[in-house]
């Protein structure tokens, strides 16, 4: 299994998406190759926030941000969440 964020996390740790903000630009045709890049570029405290970018083959399909928090997995209000 991937853990976005590792080896740079604690076993105790993980990441959670908090906002996404991403404009379409262009549309792409059935069967073309598809790539997408996403780079850190600020750490903010708990904070991350990425840059994104789609392309096809023709061009960029799409492009904005990726913000994430990092959580610790024995946070108290999510244990509390997990009680049945």
């Amino acid at each position: 299994m991937y853990r976005w964020g590792h080896p740079y996390l604690t076993p105790a740790q993980r990441t959670v998406g908090t906002q996404v903000n991403v404009s379409h630009v262009a549309p792409t045709p059935v069967g073309m190759q598809l790539t997408a890049t996403v780079e850190l570029v600020a750490v903010e405290g708990r904070s991350l926030l990425s840059n994104v970018e789609c392309r096809d083959e023709a061009g960029i399909i799409g492009s904005g941000t990726h913000q994430r928090a990092i959580i610790d997995l024995d946070n108290q209000r999510l244990q509390d969440k997990a009680k049945p």
